[in-house]
């Protein structure tokens, strides 16, 4: 956009003049992915904080699926489980996971990440998952950055990955 008559101060200025959609309290909004959101704080004369509910949903011919189902299939308390962690794992990077948390969802990766589909590791998440693994695994004590690089090993081996690149990522800098 460098150039344009979009260029940084022009659209300074118009982010500036956006505003959230007036509605009333219980509305449910939804759009699609490709409508450029986000959220911002809520006004200081609203009476209480507005209260926001994400998911996304995807048609398999768009974005392979992260764990796999039998039309009409409810996923298992294990997929959710592996799902939801998986989600935090990769979100790490914007949402920081504190260290309690993180020794929980690699437990629950451990147990559970036999639900996630190949997609879900050679995706772009995945490589947002592998990230923030490795960054897991370098801020952990040793025994924690063990396990996490056992478990980053056995997803890889899963899809029959090799396995050597994930070794050096958790040895990198900082721990």
């Amino acid at each position: 956009m460098r150039g344009s008559k979009y260029d940084a101060p022009v659209a300074s200025h118009f982010l500036n003049c956006v505003r959230a959609l007036p509605v009333q309290r219980g509305t449910v909004l939804a759009w699609s992915h490709r409508i450029l959101h986000w959220g911002s704080a809520s006004p200081v004369e609203a009476p209480e904080a507005r209260k926001t509910l994400t998911f996304a949903m995807a048609a398999p011919a768009y974005e392979k699926p992260l764990i796999e189902l039998g039309d009409g299939e409810l996923p298992p308390f294990g997929a959710r489980l592996a799902l939801v962690a998986y989600t935090l794992v990769c979100y790490h990077h914007s949402a920081p996971v504190t260290p309690e948390m993180q020794r929980d969802l690699v437990e629950v990766l451990r147990r559970h990440s036999h639900h996630l589909t190949p997609a879900a590791l050679l995706q772009a998440t995945g490589e947002s998952f592998f990230k923030s693994l490795a960054a897991f695994c370098r801020s952990s004590e040793s025994q924690q950055a063990a396990r996490i690089e056992e478990l980053g090993a056995q997803m890889l081996g899963r899809l029959g990955m090799k396995s050597d690149w994930w070794a050096l990522e958790c040895s990198g800098p900082a721990r």
